[in-house]
């Protein structure tokens, strides 16, 4: 790594003695979450913070063709190529948001915003929406959906002026190396295909936040009003961020853990 740019990890795990075994080994896990590949079979776990980073970042920039794409795309230093992508995720993990590299400037009412590194972290923190809430919905959704697998949605949630350009391109990146190909017209949301949504982790608030009529009745059965709406409430609020400020992050974490305090209580 080396520049100032990319010392907040390496910052990080000398100020606290971290684990950098701990730190490689969850980074190669997450970069497979989030590029659905093996790179974690490749990386194996290592104290050697900057081999793993190498290590990382040439099997990411051999990827193939499709997959290579996202990653560019959320690749923060180009200069630096795939090693770049594996550090910026390492510091999401790892750093605290006040001393990672895009807040480290926040002195300011307007944070340096790089958007890339916002990408990144939204995956992340999608990824963990999307489990948390799918353990509350995921019995009365196999049991009780009746348009399964296409499911309700069709509403292209995905442009609804809450989602900046670059969030826009990265969706077309994911769902193209899914296989997913732009349907001659546009009826309904273009990435709603016949087995439901192509996007998993990049899909727009609206959508990520959605829950059908029928789920929340289901939810409102079978748990106390408080404690729902501890949850619903921050879903809402989550459903009308835009991808450009930190509290949309912030209702992502509440909104998670709400769910888990819910999934505890069953």
């Amino acid at each position: 790594m080396g520049t100032a740019e990319q010392t907040a990890l390496h910052a990080w795990l000398e100020s606290q003695r971290g684990d950098a075994e701990a730190v490689c080994s969850a980074t190669a896990v997450e970069l497979d979450r989030l590029l659905m590949t093996t790179i974690s079979a490749d990386c194996c776990p290592t104290s050697d913070l900057d081999g793993f980073l190498r290590s990382a970042g040439r099997r990411v920039d051999e990827l193939p063709r499709d997959v290579k794409a996202l990653a560019t795309f959320l690749t923060p230093d180009s200069a630096v190529g795939g090693a770049s992508l594996a550090e910026a995720l390492a510091e999401i993990l790892f750093v605290p948001r006040r001393e990672r590299t895009e807040y480290r400037s926040n002195r300011l009412p307007s944070p340096p915003w790089r958007i890339r590194r916002l990408l990144l972290e939204y995956a992340l923190w999608s990824q963990r929406l999307d489990d948390a809430a799918t353990s509350l919905t995921r019995g009365f959704c196999a049991s009780h959906c009746d348009r399964r697998p296409v499911g309700c949605c069709s509403i292209p949630g995905y442009d609804m002026d809450l989602s900046t350009e670059a969030m826009l391109a990265v969706q077309e990146l994911e769902a193209t190396m899914l296989g997913w190909t732009e349907p001659a017209s546009e009826q309904g949301c273009k990435y709603h295909g016949p087995t439901g949504c192509c996007l998993l982790r990049f899909k727009s608030p609206a959508c990520a936040g959605m829950l059908c009529d029928a789920v929340v009745a289901d939810l409102r059965r079978r748990f106390a009003p408080s404690a729902l709406e501890e949850f619903l409430v921050p879903l809402a609020a989550f459903r009308n961020q835009t991808l450009n400020r930190a509290p949309i992050f912030d209702a992502m974490r509440e909104v998670v853990e709400a769910a888990q305090r819910l999934g505890s209580a069953l």
